[in-house]
Order: structure tokens, then C-alpha cells, then sequence
């Protein structure tokens, strides 16, 4: 799991998905903050939201699949709300 505190840039690569389980905890959603997430895996990831946020109107504790070799970017349109744009 990468959790906020990993966070280093506002681009996050994930290659060790290993299981289904594996996931991805986006940092606070800040009205305007992108971040971009790749699955480089062989396996679906779970996306989770930071406290209370909300990725697509879904509880952040529910998180989003992101299924394997997909990308896609999660954009902060209000505090605590993120929608994702996924690639192809």
C-alpha cells in the first residue's frame, strides 16, 4: 500500500500489485491538486481517498478499482472530492 506520506511528487507508479488487495491511498484532496496514478502490475489495485474524501461520489474508505495496465488521473475539483479520468 502506498499511503500519503509516500507520496513524493503528484505522480505515483505502481508495479508490485501482487494481489487484488494492493492499494493506493491518493494524499488529501486540495481544490485543483492532479495526481497521476499508473498500475504498471499484473493484477487490479484499489485507489483509496485520504479521510474523508470522495473519488466519484464513493466513500474514499470504499476506494475505486484500478484495473492493471491502466492509468489515470485523479483530479481534486473541490476540497475532499476527486474524480478520475482513466485512460483507454
Amino acid at each position: 500500500e502506498i499511503r500519503p506520506r509516500d507520496w513524493s511528487s503528484d505522480v505515483c507508479s505502481s508495479d508490485l500489485v501482487a494481489s487484488g488487495s494492493d492499494s493506493v491511498v491518493l494524499p488529501k484532496a486540495v481544490a485543483g491538486n492532479v495526481v497521476f496514478v499508473a498500475n504498471a502490475g499484473g493484477n487490479d489495485a484499489k485507489v483509496y481517498g485520504n479521510g474523508s474524501d470522495t473519488i466519484n461520489g464513493t466513500a474514499g474508505a470504499t476506494g475505486v478499482t484500478l484495473a492493471n495496465a491502466k492509468r489515470a488521473l485523479y483530479v481534486a475539483a473541490a476540497n475532499g472530492i476527486w474524480f478520475s479520468i482513466l485512460t483507454a
